[in-house]
């Protein structure tokens, strides 16, 4: 799209809208907000955030606890891949896993995790979520 000064947020100070407009379209890095993001707490954990950017990506993750109680204990395992669409189930996958303590339905958890394909050198990652319950 572009600058149209017939629109009503640009209105009355037209040209104070096409300034600011055009300095937000020299800010903003358009490419990089399409890219999908892999790795971090909402896709693979034990990777850092935004590890793989591509298109296209899937992220799942399985966590597993012996009971429900106000304290219980978690491990999980998670994988994702990220690449163009037409490589997407053929490109290497991210996989990371470890173990976490829930705390009042999973309101608080503390997880450490590692990288475990590819791996990266026995990199271990702590991670405080605080989030809705499950």
């Amino acid at each position: 799209p572009t600058y149209d000064p017939k629109v009503p947020w640009a209105q009355p100070d037209g040209e104070r809208a096409r300034k600011v407009r055009l300095a937000l379209n020299l800010a903003v890095d358009k490419h990089a907000i399409m890219q999908r993001v892999l790795g971090g707490l909402g896709t693979v954990r034990g990777f850092e955030y935004g590890t793989l950017r591509a298109p296209a990506f899937w992220a799942a993750q399985l966590d597993i606890t012996p009971f429900r109680a106000r304290v219980r204990p978690v491990i999980f395992l998670d994988a994702g891949q990220a690449s163009r669409m037409s490589r997407l189930f053929s490109s290497s996958a991210l996989v990371g896993g470890g173990v976490g303590i829930s705390l009042f339905s999973g309101l608080i958890r503390f997880d450490l995790s590692r990288p475990i394909s590819p791996d990266q050198s026995g990199k271990v990652r702590f991670d405080l979520v605080i989030q809705g319950v499950r």
